[in-house]
């Protein structure tokens, strides 16, 4: 029963798309923005207001003034493909929600 309806192709995509949608609503209304995720939100937030592809913390002799330091650990490709969705929705959220649901396939 299984393998008749997958194999008709019109089904199939249907079922995808369906997968696709619920994981995207998944992703959106319960997002892990935690340990990476933030520091490559904050890596692509710094690039878009000039400040390179760096992480901002503060020293304790000094807490008004940030201190940009260069992402070193990850590679910067994240980021980038980040960018383009808060430019177009003003929102980084989207664009993670989009890597997340196509990270796993």
């Amino acid at each position: 029963m299984i393998h008749a309806v997958l194999t008709n192709k019109k089904t199939f995509y249907f079922l995808f798309a369906i997968a696709l949608l619920l994981r995207f609503f998944n992703e959106y209304h319960f997002i892990w923005v935690e340990s990476d995720y933030g520091v490559i939100i904050e890596t692509a937030k710094n690039f878009i207001d000039g400040n390179g592809f760096t992480n901002a913390s503060v020293t304790v002799a000094d807490f008004s003034k940030p201190v940009y330091k260069p992402l070193t650990l990850w590679p910067v490709g994240y980021a980038m493909f980040l960018i383009p969705f808060f430019f177009n929705c003003r929102k980084l959220v989207g664009g993670l929600c989009f890597c997340s649901v196509f990270y796993c396939f």
